[in-house]
């Protein structure tokens, strides 16, 4: 099941742009990003957006 998994995130990442990964914080999206950064298939570079109080909080935890 994982091996078949891996193939559908590559067969999907495959375009003539930059692919993008949206994390919706489901099972879903959290399989498919950590297959894809398993090597799956090409890089992806991650943004985090959020506004209001919780940007500030999401950068302060995120500072460490």
């Amino acid at each position: 099941m994982l091996e078949s998994l891996r193939r559908a995130v590559k067969r999907r990442l495959v375009a003539d742009v930059d692919v993008g990964v949206l994390l919706s914080g489901g099972l879903d999206s959290t399989v498919a990003a950590a297959l894809h950064a398993s090597g799956a298939g090409p890089v992806v570079l991650g943004l985090f957006v959020d506004y209001g109080q919780r940007a500030a909080e999401a950068e302060r935890r995120a500072a460490g």
